[in-house]
Parts: C-alpha cells; structure tokens; sequence
C-alpha cells in the first residue's frame, strides 16, 4: 500500500495529512482536481509506509494529522 502527504500552508495555520493512495482526497497523489497546481498546498509521495511519509517531511513546519475522510490510516 502506498502513502501520500498533503502540505497545505493555508488549512489549521499549516497542516500536512498522511492519505492512503486509494483514498479519494487524495488519488494518488493528483487529489480532487486530479493533479492541477493548488495554491494552497502540495502533494509530497508516494511513501511505502506512514513512517516514511512522517520522516520524508520532518523538515516541514506543519502539524502532523491522519486523514479523517474514511482513509484507515
């Protein structure tokens, strides 16, 4: 199974959510506009595992949160 980190500088004074790829928020890694620039965040992945993700973005400054859309992360 593979993750995906969504950086949004905007949401909560800026957060970053672990998604599973299947989820539909994220879709592997192309969200819900199916890949289009965002200006309010990014898509960091995919990641074999959520440790992975978790430490292949330590250096963002941004609270950490699992998604709560039904991902079962």
């Amino acid at each position: 199974m593979e993750y995906w980190a969504y950086e949004n500088w905007r949401a909560l004074g800026h957060k970053l959510v672990i998604h599973v790829s299947i989820c539909g928020h994220c879709n592997k890694g192309m969200g819900l506009r199916g890949g289009t620039a965002s200006p309010n965040g990014k898509w960091h992945g995919p990641f074999k595992s959520i440790q992975d993700a978790k430490s292949a973005v330590l250096s963002v400054e941004a609270k950490f949160h699992n998604c709560a859309v039904g991902c079962q992360v």
